[in-house]
């Protein structure tokens, strides 16, 4: 399956068998090491390394030695869509060393941050986006209360002056 057809994939389970190639595994740094290592079916060598499991300083940018998310894991077998646009174009970057590096091609590649339970992945980020979300309302309302009082206070001094 070519990349090109699950461009609006947000969470993947993989097929038993995916894991990651470790051996293709690398690494660009800019100012943080963006982190890249194709994921395919029991190693095998494919026309085009269109699936990644990515993540950030947690490999070196000069060995092949993914160290990201559940990269240890026999279990797990899915990913979560990276949708941070800033990273994806340095991911990209990684993957353009790596086909360099490898001989390898990835015509379309698409990043995951590799997880056991996907669905578990996402709930934990909807839950931040929440919270996040209250953290800002609750600060603008803080904000809001504070002007109201300050156009109060100068008010009232200037109707009893």
């Amino acid at each position: 399956m070519r990349g090109q057809e699950l461009m609006d994939a947000g969470r993947v389970q993989f097929v038993a068998g995916a894991n990651i190639n470790l051996n293709l595994a690398n690494g660009f740094k800019n100012t943080d090491v963006y982190c890249v290592a194709p994921i395919t079916v029991n190693n095998a060598a494919l026309a085009s390394y269109d699936f990644w499991a990515v993540g950030k300083n947690c490999c070196s940018d000069q060995l092949a030695d993914f160290r990201c998310g559940s990269y240890r894991s026999q279990e797990a077998k899915g990913g979560v869509r990276v949708t941070d646009d800033v990273d994806r174009d340095f991911y990209r970057l990684a993957v353009q060393q790596a086909q360099s590096a490898h001989a390898i091609k990835a015509i379309h590649p698409l990043f995951f941050e590799w997880t056991g339970d996907t669905y578990e992945q996402m709930m934990n980020d909807e839950r931040a986006g929440y919270q996040f979300f209250l953290v800002g309302m609750m600060g603008h309302f803080l904000f809001q209360v504070l002007l109201v009082a300050i156009a109060v206070t100068c008010f009232t001094k200037s109707r009893f002056e």
